[in-house]
C-alpha cells in the first residue's frame, strides 16, 4: 500500500510540474527564457560523512564511534544520484517606473528533506528593477555572504562550511555611483535548511527583524575587491529576550583569460544558518537563561585554468573559535543548538578536472576532507580533545566524484 502510495504521490508531482511549465513552453514570448541542465553524480566516499540528501551534500567526516576497538563510521559509501537535475527561467519584462525590469526563477529535484527527493523545490525567484545608478531586487536568491564569488568545485556544497552557504528570502538595494563600484543594502530571512540549527527559522521570524547586511564591491580591470557585515536578531522562544550577533567576510577575484583565482575570509556567530559550523550555546544559572553565540572563522582559495579542459584547486580551513568571552563557570551548558559544536577544526583539498564540449561537461574532482573532533570544553565554550577518549582526535574523507552534465 505504501510504496503504491508514495509512487502515486511523486507522479502526480512530476504532473503538476508539467502543468506549471507547459504555459511556459507553449508560450512564443521572446521575453521568456527557459534552460537548466540533466546532470548525472557518482559519488564515493571512503566512510560515513555528515551531510544531506543520503550523503550527497557533504560537509565533514562523521566523528569516530567506537564499539570493539572499530570505527562503526569506517565504511565507505556510494551514491548515484540525477535529483540535480535543474529548471531556470529568465523574464525580461517590459520597462516600469524609468526601470529595465526582469525576472528569474530556478529550481532543482534535491528535495527539501530526503522524504522529498526528486521532487521539484524552488532554489531562487526573485524581481529586479535596475535603474542607472541603483538596483532593487525582491524575492529568494543568494546570501551576500555567499555572494558573487564562490568556489568551482564540482562537489555540491561550492566548498562549504568554509565557504558560507545559503539562499534567503530578501530585499535588497544596490546603489551604483560608478560603474566599477556599488554599495548593497540587505533585509533577508532564513528559509528552507538554511536557519539556525536547534533553534529554526521560526526564532528570527518571532524576533520581527530581519538580518541585515551592507556590503560593498569594488572593481578595476580583472580584479574584484568586496566585503559584508551582517548583523542578525533572534528570539529564542515566546516571551524571551532577544539574542543578537553578527558575522563579516572579505573577498577578491582575479579574472583573466588564462586563470580565475579566488579568494574568501569569513568570522561569524552563529553561522550554522549558513551550513557552517556554529550556533548557540544556551546556559542556565539559577533558572536564568540566557544564550551566547558559538564563533567560526573560515578562510578558502580557489584556482581554475581557462581551457575547453580546464583544471582546478580549492582548498579552506574551518575554525570552531568558541564564545568571544569566557562562559560562566557554573552554569549548565547545552549545546545542541549548533551545528559541530565538538569539531576543533575542518580542512580540506580537492583538485578537479572539468572537460566542456558543447553542450556536454564531464568532470572529475578529488576531495579530502579533515575534521579533528574533541569532547573538552575549554573556558570560551570550543572543544578540545580528550586524550583517552577513543572517539576524539581527527579523521578524514576521501570524496571520489564524477559528474556528466547536458546543458539546455
Amino acid at each position: 500500500m505504501f510504496p503504491k502510495l508514495f509512487a502515486q504521490k511523486r507522479l502526480l508531482s512530476f504532473f503538476m510540474l508539467m502543468w506549471l511549465t507547459l504555459p511556459i513552453l507553449s508560450a512564443q514570448q521572446p521575453g521568456v527564457t527557459l534552460g537548466g541542465f540533466v546532470k548525472f553524480d557518482g559519488i564515493l566516499d571512503s566512510r560515513q560523512v555528515a551531510s544531506a540528501r543520503e550523503g550527497h551534500l557533504l560537509l565533514y567526516p562523521a566523528a569516530k564511534s567506537m564499539s570493539n576497538n572499530e570505527d562503526q563510521n569506517a565504511n565507505a559509501n556510494l551514491l548515484f544520484a540525477m535529483f540535480q537535475t535543474r529548471l531556470f527561467g529568465k523574464i525580461a519584462a517590459p520597462d516600469a517606473m524609468g526601470a529595465k525590469v526582469s525576472g528569474y526563477f530556478e529550481g532543482d529535484f534535491f528535495g527539501a528533506s530526503d522524504a522529498t527527493i526528486s521532487h521539484y523545490v524552488l532554489r531562487h525567484a526573485w524581481a529586479k528593477m535596475e535603474w542607472k545608478k541603483k538596483e532593487v531586487l525582491i524575492g529568494q536568491t543568494w546570501s551576500p555572504l555567499f555572494g558573487s564569488v564562490f568556489p568551482g568545485t564540482v562537489n555540491f556544497n561550492t566548498g562549504a562550511p568554509m565557504q558560507p552557504f545559503s539562499r534567503n528570502p530578501q530585499i535588497q538595494l544596490a546603489l551604483k555611483p560608478s560603474a566599477n563600484f556599488k554599495l548593497v543594502g540587505t533585509l533577508m530571512q532564513q528559509r528552507d535548511v538554511f536557519e539556525t540549527v536547534g533553534l529554526g527559522r521560526k526564532a528570527q521570524q518571532r524576533a520581527v527583524l530581519p538580518a541585515a547586511v551592507l556590503g560593498f564591491q569594488a572593481k578595476s580591470g580583472d580584479l574584484t575587491l568586496g566585503a559584508d557585515v551582517m548583523h542578525k536578531t533572534l528570539r529564542p522562544a515566546n516571551l524571551a529576550d532577544n539574542i543578537s550577533t553578527g558575522a563579516a567576510d572579505v573577498y577578491l577575484k582575479l579574472d583573466n583569460k588564462k586563470v580565475t583565482f579566488m579568494a574568501k575570509g569569513a568570522y561569524g556567530g552563529d553561522m550554522s544558518d549558513h551550513l557552517s559550523v556554529g550556533g548557540w550555546v544556551k546556559e542556565t544559572v539559577n533558572s536564568a537563561v540566557t544564550y551566547t553565540a558559538l564563533n567560526t572563522t573560515t578562510a578558502w582559495v580557489d584556482v581554475q585554468t581557462k581551457k575547453p579542459t580546464s583544471v582546478g584547486l580549492f582548498a579552506g580551513y574551518l575554525v570552531n573559535s568558541g564564545a568571544s568571552e569566557d562562559l560562566v563557570s557554573n552554569s549548565t551548558k547545552d549545546f545542541t543548538n549548533a551545528r559541530g559544536s565538538n569539531i576543533l577544526n575542518v580542512w580540506r583539498v580537492s583538485p578537479r578536472i572539468v572537460h566542456n564540449a558543447g553542450k556536454l561537461r564531464l568532470a572529475l574532482e578529488a576531495d579530502f576532507t579533515n575534521a579533528e573532533y574533541g569532547s573538552g570544553r575549554d573556558a570560551k565554550g570550543a572543544p578540545t580533545v580528550v586524550s583517552n577518549n577513543a572517539n576524539d582526535g581527527a579523521v578524514m574523507n576521501m570524496r571520489l566524484l564524477a559528474a556528466a552534465y547536458v546543458f539546455f
